[in-house]
């Protein structure tokens, strides 16, 4: 099940987003991760996108790799190959898109996050050939960032795919924004939420998700403000409240 809107632009039941696949349960942003993100048949999983240095899209949310891998370093200072040799936690390794691609076609929609700048050419290609290889919907993938001029730039290439613009903090001119592009969505943090916002956008017939929401306290809140979805580490936590 996928958005489905009411005349107020408002899904009619909050989506559970299942964050870099199911990063509660399983390291993030890796097929395990994804897998289990499909076997829990979520609507939606949301992963990172960034570029290796010979130009292949891969999966993972870190600018550099210490945190999770055994190099340092940033992604783009090394090739899909090397990454794909560096070992992840639970002996997992950083995935490219194509990858996560094939094993989601079909199965579940896509919430693809801009992690760098310049990668909107490369990444509009690989949606173009994604979308028509498997014959899904531009509906079946949302692009979102926090960097609006590369959103800006990918929508100028592929303009039929959703958008949602990411925000930490609170937007100062929404307006503005809705006047240099038309997202679907606007993903907030959730210490920022505030009922009023959430108002604000629905009126404009926008949807608005929220992140990272992990808590049974903090889902309540997020209902009672009418959100549409959540961004969750633990999807399992919520599927029966979705």
């Amino acid at each position: 099940m996928f958005f489905t809107f009411g005349m107020d632009g408002k899904s009619d039941c909050m989506m559970i987003i299942g964050h870099r696949g199911a990063m509660g349960y399983r390291t993030e942003n890796t097929l395990s991760s994804f897998q289990y993100a499909m076997e829990l048949k979520l609507s939606m999983m949301e992963l990172d996108v960034q570029m290796s240095r010979d130009g292949q899209l891969v999966v993972f949310h870190d600018r550099t790799l210490e945190r999770l891998a055994t190099k340092s370093g940033q992604i783009s200072d090394y090739s899909l190959e090397e990454l794909q040799k560096m070992a992840l936690p639970d002996g997992e390794k950083i995935p490219s898109l194509e990858e996560v691609f094939a094993m989601a076609s079909g199965k579940i929609r896509l919430n693809l996050e801009i992690k760098m700048q310049n990668i909107s050419d490369k990444l509009s290609a690989s949606i173009r050939d994604y979308l028509s290889h498997y014959s899904l919907k531009v509906e079946d993938v949302v692009v979102s960032s926090f960097d609006h001029r590369e959103l800006l730039r990918f929508q100028s290439l592929l303009p039929e795919v959703p958008l949602a613009v990411l925000y930490y903090g609170i937007p100062v001119s929404l307006d503005d924004v809705f006047s240099r592009m038309n997202p679907l969505a606007v993903n907030l943090g959730l210490e920022f939420l505030d009922v009023a916002l959430v108002k604000e956008i629905h009126s404009t017939g926008r949807v608005v998700n929220v992140y990272t929401v992990n808590e049974e306290s903090d889902f309540r809140l997020v209902e009672n403000y009418g959100v549409d979805g959540i961004f969750t580490n633990y999807p399992e936590r919520f599927l029966t409240r979705s």
